[in-house]
C-alpha cells in the first residue's frame, strides 16, 4: 500500500514549505515557482481535487536544485538513485527520472 502522508499535510504545513524553499531559488526562480504553485493549485482542484496539496509540494520542490552546479546535481540524483538522461548536448539541462515505488 503506499504511504498517504502527503495526504495529512496541513495549510500551515505548505505554508512552511513555501519560506524553506526560498534560500534555495534565486528572487525571480522563487515568484515563478509560487505563480506554479499557484496554478498547479487552481488546475487541481479542478481535475484531481483529491491529491492538491500533494501538487503543491511538488510545484514548490520542482526547482529546488536550479542554483546548484551541474555536478552538485548529478552527486544529487546518484546518491537518490535519480537516472539521469544524458541525450541532450546541454549539459546545463539535466532531466531526472525518478522511479516511485509503492510497497
Amino acid at each position: 500500500m503506499a504511504d498517504n502522508s502527503l495526504f495529512m499535510l496541513t495549510d500551515n504545513d505548505i505554508e512552511e514549505l513555501r519560506e524553506l524553499v526560498r534560500p534555495y531559488l534565486t528572487d525571480k526562480r522563487y515568484s515563478h515557482t509560487l505563480s506554479v504553485a499557484e496554478e498547479v493549485k487552481r488546475l487541481g482542484e479542478i481535475y484531481l481535487p483529491n491529491r492538491v496539496k500533494e501538487l503543491i509540494v511538488a510545484a514548490l520542490l520542482h526547482d529546488i536544485t536550479k542554483k546548484l552546479k551541474t555536478d552538485e546535481q548529478l552527486k544529487l540524483c546518484e546518491e537518490y538513485g535519480i537516472k539521469v538522461d544524458y541525450t541532450t548536448d546541454n549539459y546545463d539541462l539535466i532531466n531526472c527520472f525518478g522511479e516511485v515505488h509503492y510497497g
